[in-house]
């Protein structure tokens, strides 16, 4: 298992404004009975830990049996992401004295799109809110949720109205794409799991184009 926070504590030394939370978790049961009165419980508890490096944009999770990394606004390309987390994870590699396995890869892109005033959410989402004729059609909110298989990974494509931009008209709707797929492979086989990023991208990209109309896609441009 990976001790989490020698880990972060030794990538936290590398930067000087570098900050370090705790992640935590909570689980909370509630069990009904007939004829008997209901029974609740919470546990939870820190979980692993999270370095932020405002200056890089860049943000490391650690648990023990799992590393995400994160980059934050402005963007750059998918080859310089790519190329910061091998970098760290080798670091993270270098760290553990046992073999380490990897069981799953997982790419993750959140758009947060501002639509102009006043709009009609089909005019911009293939696979917008639809609402019945016979009722109003002002929309104030939505989600929706789909898992997509393909060959040996999926997709899970999640849309949702925010709520409206600082200028007070504009709404914001997310497009939140996470690809994944299981895997048994070694962690130091780095041109595997470029392989395996690089067709979860292919996969998060033609699910972004084929959920946006040519109108949405021309903000991009």
């Amino acid at each position: 298992p990976l001790d989490v926070s020698a880990i972060a504590s030794a990538f936290a030394a590398q930067q000087r404004d570098s900050v370090v939370v705790d992640i935590w978790e909570s689980l909370f049961q509630l069990k009904l009975a007939p004829k008997s009165q209901p029974q609740s419980s919470a546990s939870g508890g820190a979980v692993g830990k999270r370095v932020d490096f405002p200056s890089l944009k860049q943000v490391l999770q650690f648990r023990s049996a799992g590393f995400t990394f994160s980059r934050l606004p402005p963007y750059g390309t998918f080859e310089d992401m790519e190329k910061s987390m091998l970098a760290a994870w080798a670091l993270v590699l270098a760290r553990l004295s046992a073999p380490v396995l990897v069981t799953r890869a997982t790419l993750r892109y959140i758009n947060s799109l501002t639509l102009p005033p006043g709009s009609d959410f089909s005019h911009y989402l293939v696979a917008g809110p639809v609402v019945p004729p016979g009722l109003p059609q002002t929309v104030s909110g939505f989600l929706s949720r789909i898992s997509i298989p393909c060959e040996d990974c999926s997709v899970n494509v999640t849309q949702a109205f925010t709520g409206v931009a600082t200028d007070g008209a504009s709404p914001n709707v997310l497009l939140d794409i996470e690809a994944a797929q299981p895997l048994a492979l070694d962690a130091d086989n780095t041109t595997e799991l470029r392989a395996v990023l690089s067709k979860l991208r292919n996969f998060k990209n033609d699910v972004f184009f084929e959920s946006l109309t040519e109108l949405a896609l021309e903000m991009y441009e």
